[in-house]
């Protein structure tokens, strides 16, 4: 992910921009000023008699500094480039900062809201059996407003918690530099080695990622999405197994599909991606 954000993160596009202008004004406070020639038209008061009293005057002026005028001139400009150097490290020190915090923010909001709806499901169920309870009259009704009230001040904890969760992958996508539009759900695959945990496939690509056009969003409809999800409902559509060996796919299926990968990445970068 620190490289996803390395690669789409306008802030350090906007650092060796920059680092890029210094250095060109390193080669502009190089340069040597030019000798000027001009002409100019004269005028004599006393012509000879035929000749015509206008004449050309010519000049050539060649620049000279002094004092180190050049050298401090690189010097300066030198200095700025490497400021500029050093910034893109300041950047992208930044940039990986946020992703991190980000991440941590979102894995703690998603705990807290897998806990809170188990919390829920609980306090439902004590609920139900006191319902049950009271059709039977075992308890008085007076005893089932605790519970209840536990009930929907947890519902509300659990709606806060979607909210902060939701919070935090907007968060993500700041950090990582691309639409908080992007990203619908996306997985990370990890795997162990013997230098420890290690990242195993691809990640934020349409293979492994659900891309949706936020201004086409229809909650609890099928999304029109930018990944895989084309082939994966061709393949419910003729009724596969999910057992091998797995069919072959269209022509057709397979162009659409790559024609939706391709615009994930225009939608991503605002490049085209010739193919």
């Amino acid at each position: 992910l620190t490289l996803v954000s390395f690669y789409f993160h306008p802030a350090l596009d906007l650092a060796r921009a920059q680092w890029q202008i210094t250095r060109a004004g390193v080669k502009t406070a190089g340069g040597r000023p030019n000798p000027v020639i001009s002409i100019v038209p004269g005028y004599s008061l006393n012509p000879a008699f035929g000749v015509s009293p206008w004449f050309p005057l010519a000049s050539v002026d060649i620049p000279i500094e002094t004092a180190g005028k050049r050298g401090y001139r690189i010097a300066r400009a030198q200095q700025l480039s490497d400021a500029a150097r050093i910034s893109i490290a300041s950047a992208a020190w930044q940039v990986r900062s946020n992703l991190r915090m980000s991440l941590l923010d979102f894995a703690a909001a998603q705990r807290r809201a897998d806990l809170l709806q188990k919390q829920l499901g609980v306090q439902q169920l004590i609920v139900t059996l006191l319902e049950q309870r009271l059709e039977a009259g075992a308890v008085a009704r007076n005893e089932l407003t605790l519970p209840r009230v536990a009930l929907a001040r947890l519902g509300i904890d659990v709606a806060d918690a979607v909210r902060q969760t939701a919070d935090a992958r907007v968060r993500i996508a700041d950090a990582l530099g691309v639409p908080a539009k992007a990203i619908a759900d996306t997985k990370f695959e990890f795997g162990r080695t013997a230098q420890g945990i290690t990242l195993a496939d691809e990640v934020l690509t349409p293979d492994s990622s659900r891309f949706w056009p936020a201004d086409k969003y229809t909650p609890g409809m099928a999304q029109e999405s930018f990944d895989k999800q084309y082939v994966r409902d061709y393949l419910e559509e003729i009724k596969w197994n999910k057992q091998p060996p797995a069919p072959a796919l269209p022509d057709e299926v397979a162009r659409r599909t790559s024609e939706k990968y391709v615009e994930a990445y225009h939608q991503l970068t605002g490049r085209e991606l010739d193919v």
